[in-house]
């Protein structure tokens, strides 16, 4: 048995996205701080498993979609995080807290928009936990709840949790570097 990765998995783009495919999709993903989601239309961005995925609050309901229109497939919330409604900033479509078009502008214009036809139209959905103040999405709904998932790490984050304060300042840095 070979202990060594091949170096070919470090740059790979096709093991990349079997990895993204197999590892990351499937399992539940930090998103984010619940601080950061306290009032109504509070949202943050994150990438999960390759997509751009939006976790916002919805009247109270934490609700968590992938981030991209299904009018003309542009990103809805184009800012890490801020505060409005799930409306795309193409052509003014918004959604409600199930990820369904609730506002299409013209929309008489739009003679096949039936609501069966506006459901099939709905944002695909991420399942959303929550941890203490830390936010996990997975993209698949099948396997653990995130309390199996985390074991008994959730003890652990609960108590980190309880000693965070506020955020003061953040910085990001994206690197070109595969995840390993």
């Amino acid at each position: 048995m070979d202990l060594f990765i091949p170096p070919k998995y470090y740059y790979a783009e096709e093991i990349f996205t079997l990895e993204q495919a197999r590892l990351f999709r499937p399992a539940w993903q930090l998103a984010g701080f619940l601080s950061d989601l306290r009032s109504h239309d509070d949202y943050f961005t994150a990438d999960i498993g390759g997509h751009s995925v939006v976790v916002q609050n919805c009247a109270g309901q934490l609700c968590a979609f992938r981030n991209v229109c299904s009018h003309r497939f542009s990103r809805i919330q184009v800012e890490i995080k801020g505060n409005r409604p799930l409306r795309c900033p193409y052509h003014g479509w918004t959604y409600d807290e199930e990820g369904c078009p609730s506002g299409i502008p013209s929309r008489p214009r739009f003679d096949d928009l039936t609501p069966e036809r506006i459901r099939s139209l709905a944002l695909r959905s991420y399942d959303l936990g929550v941890c203490g103040q830390f936010v996990f999405v997975r993209e698949r709904a099948n396997g653990p709840t995130l309390a199996a998932f985390l074991g008994e790490i959730a003890e652990v984050l609960e108590r980190i949790s309880a000693s965070m304060g506020d955020l003061v300042e953040c910085h990001r840095l994206t690197i070109a570097a595969n995840w390993k």
